[in-house]
């Protein structure tokens, strides 16, 4: 028999480190555990259509693409950290990232608390601040 068993991590993302466990992925969906999801599907929206979809949930609040790159910023999320939050193609790298529906329900859940969006832009404007001043110094 010419078959081999291979353990992997519950979660498999793309990835070009020497060390990963090859996968192949087909489109076939009903070959066996592993199949490329379509970002259209899994991730599709856009930052501008995760800012109106957003702005319906907290009427009257100014929502934007600021605010989505300060609670991007501010709680570490990227393709890599949370790649089922957001994806951003691998080939093309100059293509804008895609948003999943959890995206948009883990703002939510986070902008419960009336603080948390002034919060976060504080934390993100003296981030950028910061990054500012050391431009100038070095």
């Amino acid at each position: 028999m010419n078959s081999k068993v291979i353990v992997t991590s519950k979660e498999v993302t793309e990835s070009d480190k020497p060390d990963a466990t090859p996968i192949r992925i087909v489109d076939d969906p009903s070959a066996p555990p592993y199949r490329k999801i379509d970002p259209a599907k899994s991730h599709p929206y856009l930052i501008d259509a995760v800012t109106a979809e957003i702005r319906k949930s907290i009427e009257g609040s100014k929502f934007g693409r600021y605010e989505v790159l300060a609670i991007r910023h501010v709680e570490n999320l990227s393709e890599t950290t949370r790649p089922d939050l957001i994806y951003r193609d691998t080939v093309h790298k100059s293509t804008s990232p895609q948003y999943s529906a959890g995206f948009l329900d883990f703002v939510r859940e986070k902008m419960k608390n009336p603080k948390y969006l002034d919060e976060t832009i504080n934390q993100y404007k003296e981030y950028l601040h910061a990054k500012t001043s050391n431009k100038r110094k070095g």
